[in-house]
């Protein structure tokens, strides 16, 4: 009865792949994506498992369009998100891209674009925050700007500078939105089209606009980090990527933090139906380049991690329309001194206390992609995530299982 009325709410997904439409729509493109989706631990909790299904519906346009020497990039999409038990967490999100890349005489070329994206926050994924029963919209706005000298010479010489911010609609989480700058440069050198040497560093300043550990003071921090690189195409199926650096990381109200970091990524594709992909990164900054430290009102935490992250990804063409894809991912986070509640009290107020320890995230994903036509494809999968913690930490990263089964269908039109 419930994939039933999944099923009839979302039309969507009985007509994506019944073809594909053809047309001459370049430099635009439009598509259509359709998901089902069931969780068996849909708030992530240690005891209280509630499953539900959601659907999730998506358009989207983009267009590519070349002038003069310049590129024009730009991408924009709506979804709404329905969930069939907790409705009050349906949602409509969106996302957009806008992105100049430019080129003028010397070798000089570089690009510049603001991007945004609103959608139901996830818990896990970006830190421990913790997930709440509410709807809870995590809107991540960004700009850039890239410059390089050098094109594809042997030696370049590049700069950039981003500015990001994230915002919560749930006013529980108000005091982890975070607004950050950042600027970083290098350089590198090819000894040959195969091997690549470089230097790069960073600045990067954040605040916490909702975050006052002492009154009219907005707290922030400061992190500098350098280092060195290297790109190495061992041959035509085999690819290395690699970077290590050090760095010190100031926080307010914490002692400062000095650790290396650095990130190895390994690409294989062998002359067969198999493609590899190994990562591991070390740092304390999310997926998005944002500084994970946490702040938890309901808690009144403040936590700061040390991130190490490792992902194997195995894609096999079992033929040219079908394939199969495994996605292992482990994310181990070490907290120095986080600010955790405590069962003291003064003057009515829940007296905090240091605490370390350390969070484990993992997840295994299996899925199978079919592309009936150029235009449509259809994938299904199952995943399972487990999340362990420190018993000293369970104020902000709580223990869960979650099982997922999802099967989705989309179209493109160009």
């Amino acid at each position: 009865m419930k994939m039933k009325t999944l099923a009839t709410s979302s039309p969507l997904l009985l007509c994506l792949v019944a073809g594909a439409a053809r047309a001459d729509l370049e430099p635009f493109s439009f598509g259509a994506h359709e998901t089902l989706e069931h969780q068996s631990n849909t708030f992530h909790s240690t005891t209280d498992h509630k499953a539900d299904w959601r659907s999730s519906t998506e358009l989207d346009a983009n267009v590519d369009q070349a002038i003069g020497r310049e590129r024009l990039l730009g991408s924009a999409s709506v979804n709404a998100d329905k969930y069939f038990n907790t409705k009050h967490r349906d949602s409509i999100g969106y996302s957009g891209k806008g992105e100049l890349d430019w080129s003028t005489i010397g070798d000089i070329s570089g690009a510049f674009g603001v991007d945004t994206r609103r959608h139901q926050y996830l818990y896990g994924l970006e830190g421990d925050q913790g997930e709440t029963s509410t709807r809870n919209l995590q809107t991540d706005n960004h700009a850039f700007a890239r410059a390089q000298l050098g094109g594809t010479g042997r030696l370049s010489i590049f700069a950039g500078a981003d500015a990001s911010q994230r915002k919560f609609s749930d006013p529980i989480f108000a005091e982890n939105e975070v607004k950050q700058w950042s600027g970083s440069g290098g350089a590198s050198f090819a000894t040959s089209p195969d091997l690549q040497f470089g230097l790069q560093g960073r600045y990067i300043h954040g605040t916490y606009p909702n975050v006052q550990l002492v009154p009219g003071n907005v707290e922030g921090f400061s992190i500098r980090s350098g280092g060195v690189n290297t790109r190495w195409t061992a041959s035509g199926n085999t690819s290395f990527d690699a970077a290590v650096g050090y760095t010190t990381q100031k926080t307010e109200g914490q002692n400062a933090q000095h650790y290396v970091n650095g990130n190895l990524h390994w690409h294989w594709k062998p002359p067969s139906h198999f493609e590899f992909t190994l990562g591991v990164l070390r740092d304390a900054s999310d997926s998005s380049g944002l500084e994970a430290t946490i702040v938890n009102s309901n808690n009144s935490v403040v936590a700061r991690s040390l991130n190490t992250i490792a992902h194997l990804d195995v894609t096999y063409e079992l033929t040219a329309k079908v394939s199969l894809d495994v996605l292992a991912q482990y994310i181990h986070r070490k907290y120095d001194n986080a600010l955790v509640p405590s069962d003291l009290t003064f003057g009515g107020s829940t007296l905090l206390v240091p605490a370390s320890g350390s969070s484990d995230t993992a997840r295994f994903t299996l899925s199978a992609r079919w592309a009936p036509t150029r235009s449509t494809t259809v994938a299904c999968g199952v995943s399972r995530e487990t999340h362990t913690a420190s018993e000293s930490l369970h104020k902000f990263s709580v223990p869960y299982n979650d099982n997922t089964v999802l099967c989705s269908a989309g179209i493109k039109f160009d």
